[in-house]
């Protein structure tokens, strides 16, 4: 487990899942402005919605999401402070890519009123770092289309991804396909 500031990042395993794992994550993320490619150009437009998740959703990532992570050879971290989660991130095992260069950080969010914090920095970068160690060049992520979430990846120097998971597009069409040079 690795510490900084209170904050703990936690690997957990198959042991560790149970329905009330994430029990008081909050998702919520209120969107006004979002990317959208118009004629092949990425554009800032108006969309107003609320993300947020439920009880049932948080337990389909945890038996769903996470355990289908790491049945492939990923890794799931969840950050901490003290016994309060504050965050978390899934780093897909299968590599992607023409050439096996990328590994997918499969999901990165921290709790609504933890953010911007440093939170999210520490779990992309451990993540990063871990990728790197599995023997990947880059991390895939395909991030939410949300300016303030694209914001958060421009921070971090991801840039748009050379290579196009083509399933991931399809699966989440309005994401943002970007990548990051470990």
């Amino acid at each position: 487990m690795e510490k900084d500031k209170g904050i703990q990042i936690k690997e957990i395993t198959n042991a560790d899942l149970h329905g009330g794992l994430l029990n008081g994550f909050d998702r919520t993320q209120k969107v006004e402005l979002v990317w959208r490619v118009i004629d092949g150009e990425k554009q800032v437009v108006p969309c107003v919605f609320t993300e947020a998740w439920d009880e049932r959703l948080l337990r389909d990532i945890v038996f769903g999401d996470f355990a289908e992570a790491m049945e492939f050879g990923g890794k799931v971290f969840l950050a901490y402070e003290e016994d309060r989660l504050l965050g978390f991130a899934t780093l897909g095992g299968e590599p992607l890519g023409l050439e096996g260069e990328y590994m997918q950080l499969i999901q990165l969010h921290v709790s609504h009123l933890e953010r911007g914090k440093g939170i999210g920095k520490k779990l992309f970068f451990h993540c990063a770092r871990e990728a790197g160690e599995m023997g990947a060049k880059k991390l895939y992520i395909s991030g939410h289309s949300a300016v303030e979430t694209q914001a958060f990846y421009a921070s971090m120097g991801c840039m748009d991804a050379e290579w196009i998971f083509r399933e991931q597009v399809e699966h989440e069409p309005y994401d943002i396909q970007l990548e990051y040079r470990i």
